[in-house]
């Protein structure tokens, strides 16, 4: 990638960073006394962008629908760049982790041949046609329309996995790969453009190496600032796991002594450290593709941040416990 396609997509990112929420929009979400209250907000902000929707199932399917629409922007005026579309294929492909758990379970009653079970259709974007799964490969073929990213993912996540395991257990290790092949990508990066991608993927990589080794019993990737003691979390014991969780970067700002709690934590850490390496990119070298990887990992950020919130919200959960969640550090 040139210079000046380099400038370009730095041009294009700042601009789509200008449009994502800030500490302030979240804190005034949070005093929504209810949903109602919440929904007037996102409105306000121009967050919610189609009229009449006035229940969280719409709404939650809406919020990503702008997401996606910001990604392919993203995609669409850097034409030149391979290495962005790449960026924007997994980043579509991140954006519907949250209907492959349903769609993986609906696969796997199929082709097993027994009733299938309900397909929860809210919020569905990109795994449409869902009356054409019959078999697992079948749902790889289908998701290969959206994603090719996700498609191989998924595929590489049963061959790991295996059938037997759990549809969340195969779509965790989903994310983990899809996370660990756009770290594994910025090698082919210069050694200064390297960095900031790595400082926001960072943290995942650690979360990730440890969680699926944990759930699988098998260290099946490596982590960032953790190294053979991945090992030691593949064995299953909860308090080895959590002796290697204080070993990483982030673990040393776990507070929770409970195994299980803590790798929960370090999930939330590594978003709050995405978050914050995101908004570094931005200050460096305005003729890097850091800026991309930035700017979708913002989106991204913001789509699940708006998720939690609505979804709290509606179910009336205390304030505290919603942001305690959320990728922003709110006092």
């Amino acid at each position: 990638m040139s210079m000046p396609v380099f400038a370009y997509t730095s041009a294009i990112s700042r601009i789509l960073k200008s449009g994502t929420i800030s500490k302030e929009d979240v804190e005034e979400l949070l005093t929504s006394k209810n949903f109602q209250e919440l929904l007037a907000v996102l409105y306000e902000k121009k967050l919610v962008t189609k009229e009449g929707l006035n229940a969280p199932g719409p709404v939650l399917t809406n919020l990503k629908e702008t997401a996606l629409l910001k990604l392919k922007g993203l995609s669409s005026m850097s034409k030149n760049s391979k290495f962005v579309a790449d960026v924007v294929d997994a980043y579509v492909g991140l954006l519907a982790l949250d209907e492959m758990e349903s769609a993986i379970s609906y696969a796997f009653s199929l082709e097993r041949g027994n009733p299938a079970r309900a397909f929860a259709r809210q919020n569905l974007t990109l795994i449409r046609g869902i009356e054409s799964i019959s078999t697992v490969q079948s749902l790889i073929n289908l998701v290969s329309n959206s994603s090719r990213t996700l498609a191989s993912a998924l595929n590489e996540a049963l061959n790991k996995a295996g059938k037997e395991s759990s549809p969340s257990v195969i779509s965790n290790l989903v994310e983990a790969l899809i996370l660990r092949r756009l770290y594994a990508s910025t090698v082919s990066l210069r050694g200064d453009w390297q960095g900031p991608i790595k400082k926001i993927l960072c943290g995942y990589a650690d979360y990730f190496a440890l969680s699926t080794a944990f759930a699988l019993r098998n260290a099946v990737m490596e982590g960032c600032t953790v190294g053979d003691e991945v090992k030691d979390a593949a064995t299953g014991n909860p308090s080895l796991l959590y002796e290697v969780i204080r070993k990483t970067e982030l673990g040393k700002q776990v507070k929770s002594e409970k195994p299980l709690e803590a790798l929960n934590e370090l999930r939330v850490l590594a978003r709050r450290n995405a978050r914050r390496a995101a908004y570094l990119a931005f200050q460096g070298s305005p003729f890097t593709p850091a800026t991309a990887v930035a700017v979708a990992e913002l989106i991204r950020l913001d789509y699940q941040d708006l998720v939690t919130i609505v979804s709290g919200i509606d179910a009336r959960l205390p304030r505290d416990k919603i942001a305690s969640l959320l990728s922003f550090e709110l006092l």
